[in-house]
């Protein structure tokens, strides 16, 4: 039976040489350090607080009749539409429609 050639495992002294470039490379980039579940509700509060000034909430109450008007527009629609983007671009097209 032959013998087959068996390669010696690199010693962690050539591993370490190697790979010098690379750790330092890396250390040098720096990094992030994990951030807390404190800090994450902190971001996720401020990014709420941002959003409820860009985008307020307002409540409106349609009559069933014209909700149905609606949907029944949306659903002839090409693709899916939310209500709330439909609105939005009710909107737009009245603003547009009156300020001229």
């Amino acid at each position: 039976m032959a013998e087959k050639a068996v390669s010696q495992r690199p010693s962690l002294l050539d591993v370490s040489r190697s790979d010098d470039g690379k750790i330092a490379a890396l250390v040098a980039a720096g990094g992030s350090s994990a951030i807390t579940e404190a800090e994450k509700k902190a971001i996720a509060r401020q990014k709420r607080q941002e959003k409820k000034l860009s985008e307020p909430t307002v409540n409106v109450r349609v009559p069933a009749d014209l909700l149905e008007q609606m949907d029944e527009l949306r659903s002839k629609r090409v693709g899916k539409i939310s209500r709330n983007t439909w609105i939005l671009e009710a909107i737009e097209d009245k603003i547009e429609l009156e300020s001229h």
